[in-house]
């Protein structure tokens, strides 16, 4: 599964923000938030954030929240 960190950014992935305001509104580094993406797309499966939402069906699924 996701961490909560995981989730969070997940959530945030298909909600659709820039990656800068990703990283603005969690308080980290780009380059971390990079390595939240790449964690998630590894355990879910996604090779992109439309893919990622496709997956979840365009909705935050409950083990993303």
């Amino acid at each position: 599964g996701l961490s909560a960190r995981e989730r969070q950014v997940a959530e945030l992935l298909i909600l659709g923000p820039r990656t800068d305001e990703i990283a603005a509104r969690l308080h980290i580094s780009r380059h971390t938030l990079r390595d939240h993406v790449k964690s998630i797309f590894a355990k879910v499966g996604a090779t992109s954030r439309s893919e990622l939402t496709a997956l979840v069906g365009g909705a935050p699924a409950p083990d993303l929240v």
